[in-house]
């Protein structure tokens, strides 16, 4: 996974609150760059690091985070492109969304097929396209073509501009797709899902410990970042623990030659490893252990 930074100003798609140059950065200003072998881990390596533990960081403290998720971005739909260089040959085919359009010489009277009628030039097989898309004139297409529930099209000289239906992520995935002669398709891409940004910071409604209001990230949630990120290089740091067969904790403890098993009850939170050097750098921003509203 690439790593899409968060600024500050609330990125709809950020995975980490610091990058990896910025890790580096912090370790070697404390002389631990050689710490779990991050001196030797590859760019991937370090990436899925800073990825792990921003993703550890909003998983665990997520609720007890002071203040609300600063922005709120709008939906957006998908959009794609079909651009005619000259005719396509007749019987060729193109797929947008759950349709295959077939482009024919002349119209049949079939009704299994959804015919585009091949116009005299580039710029009419836009109009023509346009029109089967949108079921508006049975002249260019077959009657049955029905109106293209996945998209809406709209003409630009010899080009179809195409607009997902719906807003949201879901429609980069419609079906673009031809090997038709003259005809290049830029598949789905910038659809967007409405809803918050996708990390827990920036917020609004946050003091640190000296009263006054945090804006962006702060320095200490950025510096707990590279605290888990070094750890993460090396272990998971949410441990899945031992469990008996009813889902209950397992424990062992071991005197001498004796080990003996226990079986608990333990909550998840109590699960929870420490990671005090991190831990502690949250402090300020979080709600008091037990409160989650």
């Amino acid at each position: 996974m690439t790593l899409i930074l968060e600024t500050g100003a609330g990125v709809q798609n950020a995975n980490a609150y610091v990058t990896t140059a910025y890790i580096d950065n912090y370790l070697s200003n404390r002389n631990r760059s050689t710490e779990n072998s991050w001196d030797t881990a590859t760019s991937a390596q370090k990436e899925a690091a800073a990825i792990n533990a921003t993703q550890y960081l909003d998983n665990r403290f997520g609720s007890r985070f002071l203040g609300v998720k600063a922005v709120a971005f709008n939906g957006r739909s998908a959009e794609g492109i079909v651009e005619f260089a000259g005719l396509p040959v007749a019987d060729e085919t193109i797929v947008i969304g759950a349709t295959t359009y077939t482009f024919k010489s002349s119209l049949s009277t079939l009704t299994s097929v959804n015919e585009v009628l091949i116009g005299a030039d580039a710029a009419a097989m836009a109009t023509n396209l346009v029109a089967a898309i949108g079921a508006t004139d049975t002249t260019l297409h077959s009657s049955n073509v029905q109106a293209n529930q996945d998209i809406t099209a709209a003409i630009n000289a010899t080009t179809v501009d195409l607009t997902a239906a719906q807003e949201g992520e879901s429609g980069n995935d419609i079906t673009l797709s031809t090997a038709a002669t003259n005809v290049t398709v830029t598949g789905m891409i910038n659809g967007v899902d409405y809803g918050s940004q996708n990390l827990q910071w920036p917020r609004t409604g946050v003091k640190d410990s000296r009263g006054l209001t945090v804006v962006g990230l702060p320095r200490n949630l950025k510096w707990a970042v590279c605290e888990y990120a070094i750890r993460a290089h090396n272990a998971q740091l949410f441990q899945d623990p031992t469990t008996d067969a009813s889902g209950r904790t397992v424990t062992f403890e071991k005197i001498g030659p004796i080990e003996t098993r226990f079986t608990e009850g333990s909550t998840i939170e109590n699960l929870i490893r420490p990671y005090p050097a991190a831990d502690y750098l949250l402090k300020s921003y979080l709600k008091p252990a037990g409160s989650y509203r």
